[in-house]
């Protein structure tokens, strides 16, 4: 039931990450024209400037693999990204590129090795992909607002508006 879970759900990012990168239109956005009005939802692809496609699903509490010792009151949340590089070039997705900013403008970094499936730190040859989830502790209060990718020598961030968890992330 897990594997089939996953399997749906890599059919719909395929599928939606296929139609945003045959188009110049749909659901993908740049990172350089999103703004704070037009900020996507947990479940968009967004294009970078790079060629490269995040497509982000599946937000919601996460149990952990048990390796991790969270802060008194703190829980993980955890947040499936699926990553490709464009055509013509390589792309990096680490799991330490994402930062999860609260309501009150607190963030937190990954949670690394906390969630079992991580998105594994990799560079991606072109045409390629990577997926995983990112972890993230969340303190006791703090109600997660926006997810950021953030990768180093990038022209522009790349932000999600996170909201009610979607599901359990497979």
């Amino acid at each position: 039931m897990r594997r089939s879970g996953v399997l749906l759900g890599m059919a719909v990012i395929a599928v939606t990450l296929a139609s945003c990168s045959s188009s110049s239109s749909g659901t993908a956005t740049t990172g350089q024209s999103t703004t704070a009005t037009t900020t996507p939802s947990i479940g968009a692809a967004q294009l970078s400037h790079d060629g490269s496609i995040v497509q982000t699903s599946f937000y919601g509490p996460d149990p952990g693999n048990g390796t991790t010792t969270l802060k008194s009151g703190h829980h993980l949340v955890s947040i499936l990204i699926y990553g490709c590089s464009s055509k013509t070039g390589s792309a990096t997705f680490y799991p330490q590129y994402f930062t999860l900013k609260m309501k009150n403008n607190t963030t937190a970094p990954a949670a690394l090795g906390a969630v079992d499936n991580q998105l594994y730190s990799m560079r991606v040859s072109s045409g390629r992909c990577a997926f995983g989830k990112v972890g993230f502790e969340v303190g006791p209060g703090q109600t997660p607002a926006m997810l950021i990718f953030n990768p180093p020598n990038a022209s522009g961030r790349l932000r999600w508006s996170v909201g009610a968890p979607t599901v359990h992330a497979p």
